[in-house]
């Protein structure tokens, strides 16, 4: 009985480490990270991923990454994709308080639109700033043929001065399998 108990706990502890191991593929703990960095920001990135910037697709203020498997037109650019927007704000100071009001103003018109469904907000910190976390349902619109259904997570991170917008957006199915690689980049992000 001793053996059988030995064995089956064993066994246990092997399927164990193994679903373990198979859980850190999946939320990105043994992809290879690159760095992307300007003058203001920085924030890793998976190195299989594609990046669109100012030269290739987007403004000045923004940048793209996508898998590389996925990104072979705009169209599928837009399946899965994380995006920054850095808005360079050289006035005064903005004060914290106006960064929240405003963010409550923006789910609030986000709950409004009949093609997205608020999941969830609120308040969080990214590299020990004030930040706000939006997860909302992309509805598809049937008017347009090209629409989808998807699910985007916005961040707005406040630093006195400047205001750095970070996405994802992924196609429903899409999603589970790349939320944890986005919460990577999202988290790697350093003013």
């Amino acid at each position: 009985m001793k053996k059988y108990f030995l064995l089956v706990s064993v066994m246990m502890l092997l399927l164990g480490m193994l679903l373990t191991g198979c859980e850190q593929d999946k939320k990105g703990d043994q992809i290879v990270w690159k760095e992307y960095a300007t003058e203001y920001y920085s924030l890793k990135y998976p190195a299989g991923w594609n990046i669109f910037n100012e030269d290739e697709c987007a403004s000045f203020s923004n940048v793209f990454f996508t898998p590389k498997e996925v990104a072979k037109t705009t169209e599928e650019i837009l399946e899965v994709f994380f995006g920054v927007t850095f808005v360079i704000e050289k006035g005064p100071e903005f004060p914290e308080e106006d960064f929240y009001a405003e963010m409550l103003i923006k789910v609030e018109e986000r709950e409004r639109d009949p093609e997205s469904k608020v999941i969830s907000h609120g308040k969080t910190i990214i590299d020990g700033k004030p930040a706000y976390r939006i997860e909302s349902q992309i509805i598809p619109d049937p008017a347009i043929e090209s629409s989808f259904e998807a699910k985007l997570v916005e961040i707005s991170l406040y630093n006195i001065y400047n205001i750095a917008e970070l996405y994802f957006l992924a196609k429903t199915d899409q999603y589970d399998t790349n939320i944890g690689i986005a919460n990577e980049m999202f988290k790697s992000f350093k003013w």
